[in-house]
């Protein structure tokens, strides 16, 4: 049901119930391989969805107090390998920590960074990852190094022929660079950065 009630909008009941499944849920390690299905596993997976939903409604100081749970339940796993969300969980962690303007956001892109490769994700993580990592340069108006992370994600998107829309949400590379060029005085370049997501849309 919280997935329902967060597509519709309605953020609340989604919170909610995503705080209701978890109080039925005891904390047990032990049930790792059940794939978040009950215990320690999936109070990680319920306070990382709850995290994310809110982070994504750009309320990162109440988003930030989930994911911190998520990531506490994450440490008490006897087999994180087998938490396969892990990646994502501390990607939305350090978007909190960008979005709170937060000097710790670099642990936990590093640390993304690490689990990209302990867990062999693929492009479309890799490319996600460099977007996000562009965009917390993009706060602390680091011009040339947010270029460097977005031209990165839009060569990774265009050479493995990744989609606009995915899991992680609608990866867009063109936008982010767009921006930096208005925010250099280019808005002709915005525009021409723009238009190959602008076709993909239609």
């Amino acid at each position: 049901m919280a997935g329902f009630y967060n597509r519709i909008g309605l953020s609340e009941k989604a919170e909610y119930s995503l705080l209701k499944s978890i109080s039925f849920l005891d904390d047990n390690p032990d049930t790792d391989s059940l794939f978040g299905l009950l215990g320690t596993s999936a109070k990680a997976n319920r306070y990382m969805v709850l995290g994310s939903n809110i982070v994504d409604d750009n309320k990162p100081e109440k988003a930030e107090k989930y994911l911190r749970l998520a990531i506490n339940q994450f440490n008490k796993l006897n087999s994180p390998l087998l938490f396969t969300d892990a990646p994502y969980l501390f990607l939305q962690m350090a978007k909190a920590k960008t979005l709170l303007k937060s000097d710790s956001s670099q642990y936990y892109y590093d640390k993304v960074f690490e689990l990209l490769s302990t867990y062999k994700r693929g492009p479309l993580e890799y490319a996600w990852y460099y977007i996000e990592k562009g965009k917390d340069f993009l706060s602390k108006h680091q011009n040339d190094s947010a270029s460097y992370y977005i031209s990165k994600a839009k060569l990774l998107k265009n050479d493995q022929h990744l989609g606009l829309t995915s899991p992680w949400g609608e990866l867009t590379p063109g936008y982010y660079a767009a921006d930096l060029a208005l925010r250099q005085n280019n808005p002709q370049l915005a525009i021409q950065l723009l238009q190959p997501e602008i076709q993909e849309l239609r």
